[in-house]
């Protein structure tokens, strides 16, 4: 259980982790103290959205395997080895791959339970029970048809696969893992199977014949297992959670991942204990890195960071990193809104942008131009699609052709819609970073030059969080994290994954992207696979669903007495590898 803490000033919270830091390298543990620009949502992968939910989730919870650091290859961190796809020719899975794992002897759970495939086999069932909000699991794990234990061998297991595709030792290996004697303790989903949970018929029938699917939900999905009982199989154990201030990670003791020979990096935890202070303000958060309260400052403002870097007197204090982030920058449109619904009046919100001065005045140089979600380090970018520049003129055509004008010359474009007149008045959600403020205030000053309302609010980041999951905004911006392995669309732009829980968050729905994604998901060919990558974001490009911005260099501002190696993957460091070094 979590052990709360007071809600104390920011200043005296400051004040209590540089007297931690002055004190650390005096100790035999390995303290570290780490600045997050928010909160977590929660801590439960199954629920959370937020990056930093994810950052300190992958220290407690494990899949069976993990992407490297640095080689960005898939490593197995529960099981002994990679599993290979086997086509089965005849029986009962004939036409199905089989993948064949064994947990590794070592794994085991915070209270030393060993990890075994039921554990492996629940957290499949939790997915698929239509009670529990996971839509983005289930679409991920949907080429799932059965999964066998080893009755004399716990640990051993057989996943069985329709089709065998780009992401098909994906979808096998690389999602958290659930202990299912904590996470179902009542045993609720113990006696259903995982073949009653793929029946199709309607979900309130399901539950009509498996009440208890209901029941464990809610367990399943209370505050308890969101930010109480956090418990998986990583090095790290969760401590507390002072709301509204910090999260406390601590290395397990007998940490069985020091016992397996050759164990990949993912599987180390050098620091003792780890410390995430959440501090929004970015001049509150340098004042206390200054100071000392922080080791780690990552997402620092590129004015900031390189003052920072160019001033001699800090030389001998912080190490200074610019790893280029599996990630890129975009401008969210809920497509949704009747006003957004029209892809013209999408393309003239991405006319109003001057890309390159973005890019020189916000990130200092420090990013280069996207033209949509495949990061440009991929051999399957399409790097022929012309991104759009600013071209004000343009704007003004594409509204005009989508029936906009300001018809009673109050200056800003009108429209009926639905038999309502509607004005083209627009809001843009932004957090306390400045370059979303920075963004936001551009888009703004150039919409009002062509008669579009932009009106700015800013919010916390559990409220910006709130707002992306119940869908209510027009535009947001988003940083997205893009995956080492081959892009999966469908998650993001199918219109299957927009539902409640999904990661459709545009809202974007397209019949023949639809049927591109599904073909891109089947595809074993490798030149047939580049081709519909290119085709993807050929269409993407054409319906303007977001407004791609830049893919970004992080970063990074670090104690010396902190010796880390960059990583491409967000957020451009990896704590658990951190090292003490002599300063």
């Amino acid at each position: 259980m979590a052990r709360r803490i007071l809600t104390l000033p920011i200043f005296l919270i400051l004040l209590m982790t540089g007297c931690q830091d002055k004190t650390a390298t005096d100790q035999a543990d390995f303290l570290v103290q780490i600045r997050l620009a928010s909160e977590p949502d929660n801590l439960h992968p199954m629920f959370s959205r937020s990056a930093y939910a994810t950052q300190i989730e992958n220290l407690v919870f494990y899949p069976l395997a993990e992407f490297d650091p640095y080689t960005l290859e898939l490593m197995p961190l529960l099981i002994e080895e990679m599993p290979k796809a086997e086509l089965i020719e005849e029986g009962e899975f004939e036409g199905l791959y089989r993948y064949s794992f064994r947990m590794r002897e070592e794994a085991s759970w915070d209270d030393g339970k060993p990890v075994t495939a039921y554990d492996y086999l629940f957290t499949i069932k939790a997915a698929f029970n239509p009670r529990v909000n996971a839509p983005s699991w289930r679409g991920f794990l949907d080429a799932i048809r059965a999964v066998e234990i080893d009755a004399e061998d716990p640990k051993s297991c057989e996943v069985y696969l329709s089709g065998k595709n780009m992401i098909s030792d994906l979808i096998v290996v690389n999602f958290a893992v659930f202990p299912v004697h904590i996470y179902d303790a009542g045993n609720l989903m113990g006696d259903i199977l995982l073949d009653e949970l793929r029946v199709d018929v309607p979900e309130d029938t399901l539950v009509s014949w498996y009440p208890k699917l209901e029941s464990f939900a809610d367990a399943f999905s209370s505050v308890q297992y969101n930010r109480e009982t956090i418990s998986g199989a990583g090095p790290y154990r969760f401590v507390e959670w002072g709301t509204g201030q910090s999260i406390i990670l601590e290395k397990k003791e007998n940490w069985w991942g020091d016992q397996v020979e050759d164990a990949p990096d993912m599987m180390k935890g050098n620091p003792t204990r780890i410390t995430y202070t959440f501090v929004p303000d970015e001049n509150t958060a340098l004042a206390a890195m200054k100071d000392g309260a922080f080791d780690i400052f990552s997402e620092v403002g590129s004015e900031a960071f390189l003052q920072l870097k160019n001033d001699p007197q800090y030389a001998d204090r912080f190490n200074f990193y610019t790893p280029s982030l599996m990630q890129f920058h975009a401008l969210e449109l809920n497509n949704r809104d009747p006003k957004l619904a029209d892809a013209r009046v999408r393309k003239a919100l991405a006319a109003l942008l001057d890309y390159d001065a973005i890019i020189e005045n916000l990130t200092a140089g420090l990013a280069q131009r996207t033209v949509g979600p495949i990061h440009p380090s991929k051999p399957y970018y399409n790097r022929e699609i012309m991104a759009p520049g600013q071209d004000l003129e343009l704007a003004r055509e594409y509204l005009a052709e989508a029936g906009w004008r300001d018809t009673n010359g109050d200056g800003t474009v009108d429209k009926v819609i639905d038999g309502v007149p509607t004005e083209l008045d627009l809001s843009v959600l932004v957090s306390q970073r400045k370059e979303g403020q920075q963004i936001a205030l551009i888009l703004q000053q150039n919409a009002a030059r062509v008669g579009i309302g932009i009106e700015i609010e800013t919010r916390d980041g559990q409220q910006i969080l709130s707002a992306l999951r119940t869908r209510d905004f027009d535009i947001l911006p988003m940083r997205v994290r893009s995956n080492p392995y081959m892009y999966d669309p469908y998650q993001t732009w199918h219109s299957d994954s927009d539902k409640p829980g999904g990661s459709n968050r545009s809202g974007y729905h397209d019949k023949e992207v639809d049927e591109i994604i599904e073909r891109i998901r089947l595809a074993e060919d490798p030149a047939e696979v580049h081709r519909l990558y290119l085709e993807f974001q050929e269409e993407l490009a054409k319906d303007q669903p977001v407004i791609f911005l830049y893919v970004p260099e992080e970063k990074i501002i670090a104690n010396k007495r902190i010796r880390m190696q960059p990583s491409s993957r967000r957020p451009g460091y990896f704590e658990n590898l951190f090292e003490q070094a002599s300063i």
